[in-house]
Order: structure tokens, then C-alpha cells, then sequence
């Protein structure tokens, strides 16, 4: 068996089930998370210097950088995250060009915490492939709604990066404004006390 870092992912198709929009934080964290790759997304610092797609994603948390702080869900209470960003190196998306082009690992698990069922933890920093693929796939049909998964218990949701200004489609050639460009996967997990 593959180690679960490996790429290509291993596949757990089978597990993939659509949830519900879950009521317990996951995606209310997940709203914050969103908002702030957008908005990293939509920061066009840099990009005179050659910096596109995931090289403008600042993910730290120094307050001092220029882009906000950091992710939200880096190190949020009662949560362990990761994000990983799929897409087709500029080109329109299709389930079958899609490739991880950024991951962002959890963030630090403090003293007298720790991640539910740690047995799975390692299986579930890096999605499924087919939950990136479904999740596009699903888009072409019902416009970008969030997809949910919960593979073995483990909160998962992509949602896309859309194009969203004029400047993009000079390098994003057969997209138009407001087609999604990127998939953007998170997962959540509870912490709990050990």
C-alpha cells in the first residue's frame, strides 16, 4: 500500500458520500477560510513580478506581511485544518486536468489537545482525488455550490476560485469572468481534549 502523502492519491471513491451543510462549525470555519484565499486570490500585488496562482498565497500568520495576517483556520480553537488548492495550471477545469498545486498542512496541535481518532489522521491530511473531480464535475451542472463530503467522518469541502477581474483573463485564456479557475478543498476535523 501507498503511503497516504504519496502522489497520485490513494482512492477511497467508495467512502465519498454528499452531506448535509453541517450545523457544528465546520463550514462556518470554512466561510472564514474561503474569504481569506479569495482575498489572496483577488490581491493582484505581484503579479508584475511574475507571482501567479498559488505563488501569491501567503498562509503565515506574521502580522507584519502585507497580506492580512494568515489563514483563519491555521490554528482555530476546538479545530485541526489543512487546505489544498487543485487546479489545471491556468486552463479551464475538467475532472480529468486537475493536480494539487498547493497544500497547506494542519497547523500546530497544542498541549492537551488532540485530533479525533488519530488513526485516521494521517489518511486524511490530502483529499480523495475523485472528491476534487466530483466536486468540478458537480460545478459544471449546478454553478459553484460547495461540495461536502464526510469520508470516514472527516469534514470535507471544496468550493472554486472564480476569475474575478479583467486582469486575470489576459493570462487565463478560454475562461471568462466568474468561471472558476481553482478548486479549493478544506478539511476539518475536532480537536478534542486528550
Amino acid at each position: 500500500m501507498k503511503p497516504s502523502w504519496a502522489l497520485p492519491l490513494v482512492t477511497t471513491a467508495a467512502c465519498l458520500v454528499a452531506a448535509a451543510p453541517d450545523p457544528t462549525g465546520e463550514s462556518k470555519l470554512v466561510d472564514s477560510m474561503h474569504a481569506y484565499y479569495v482575498k489572496q486570490f483577488d490581491n493582484l500585488v505581484g503579479v508584475k513580478d511574475g507571482k501567479f496562482g498559488t505563488a501569491r498565497i501567503e498562509s503565515s500568520q506574521i502580522a507584519a506581511h502585507s497580506r492580512d495576517g494568515g489563514d483563519p483556520g491555521y490554528d482555530p480553537q476546538g479545530f485541526q485544518t489543512t487546505v489544498q488548492i487543485y487546479g489545471a495550471h491556468g486552463k479551464p477545469l475538467k475532472p480529468a486536468d486537475v493536480s494539487l498545486r498547493y497544500r497547506r498542512l494542519p497547523g500546530p496541535v497544542h498541549v492537551g489537545e488532540r485530533v479525533v481518532d488519530p488513526s485516521m489522521l494521517a489518511m486524511s491530511i490530502v483529499p480523495d482525488i475523485d472528491l476534487v473531480k466530483n466536486a468540478v464535475t458537480q460545478w459544471a451542472q449546478d454553478g459553484g455550490k460547495p461540495y461536502v463530503a464526510s469520508p470516514g467522518g472527516v469534514y470535507w469541502e471544496a468550493r472554486p476560485i472564480r476569475l474575478s477581474k479583467t486582469e486575470c483573463l489576459k493570462c487565463h485564456q478560454g475562461l471568462k469572468m466568474g468561471d472558476p479557475v481553482a478548486v479549493m478543498v478544506y478539511r476539518v476535523l475536532p480537536k478534542v481534549k486528550k
